[in-house]
């Protein structure tokens, strides 16, 4: 079958399904005559499969794991179980906390920041994860773009090449349930998403007024945002 049949059959975008098989997690035949792709029942089920894993925010990385044997659906759904479950506390923790102070409000006691300051500190030390906001310059961000981006977000991991680019449009995609199509990859792609023609760029926030998009640390490769902007 062709892949518009699978969009509707799965509810997984042409786009979606095309980023699934470059990443390896399906591989359908092709037409010997015509070299379209042929998609078969069993590329349906992986495709089923790889979407209701990835509405469990289950990564591609351990989708791939799961594929190749290395780990197992089971071993892999208690991993992300634990996962929700120390998120959960670490929430209910941080509730703890807002109660607490909403308490205090209601009784017109003076706010003792220091005593909650130091129980977050606390529980970090334990291990409960509290917002960090080591990062919160970045956020600043928002108020510092060009006015005339469509989309921006932050990829998940560094841009380095075309590649990556394009691998973090096509991620920002299928979060957001977009019809994306790369009409020229490069470091400024020009794309298409539902049906209207964009140019995507990498900059800095200009706050920390450098010209063009720098590097901190060998690891995270600098704060890089990519700016949509209608093509016009």
């Amino acid at each position: 079958m062709r892949i518009k049949e699978v969009e509707e059959l799965t509810g997984i975008t042409s786009k979606n399904i095309r980023f699934y098989e470059k990443e390896g997690l399906i591989t359908p035949d092709r037409n010997s005559q015509n070299r379209y792709r042929e998609y078969s029942e069993e590329d349906i089920r992986i495709l089923k499969e790889i979407k209701l894993y990835r509405k469990l925010d289950i990564s591609i990385e351990d989708i791939k794991l799961i594929q190749k044997g290395v780990i197992s659906i089971e071993g892999c759904m208690d991993k992300y179980a634990d996962y929700m479950d120390k998120k959960i506390k670490e929430m209910n923790r941080a509730k703890e906390i807002c109660v607490e102070i909403k308490r205090d409000v209601i009784k017109e006691q003076d706010l003792d920041i220091d005593i909650y300051l130091e129980k977050i500190e606390h529980y970090e030390a334990s291990g409960n994860k509290f917002v960090d906001i080591a990062k919160d310059f970045i956020h600043k961000a928002k108020g510092c773009m060009p006015p005339s981006y469509s989309f921006w977000f932050e990829p998940d991991e560094p841009i380095i090449n075309k590649k990556d680019f394009t691998l973090e449009l096509c991620k920002y995609a299928d979060i957001n349930k977009l019809n994306l199509t790369i009409l020229r990859e490069s470091m400024e792609p020009v794309v298409q998403i539902n049906g209207e023609k964009y140019f995507c760029m990498l900059e800095t926030p200009r706050m920390l007024r450098f010209p063009f998009s720098i590097f901190f640390t060998p690891n995270t490769y600098g704060f890089r945002f990519v700016y949509i902007y209608k093509y016009e």
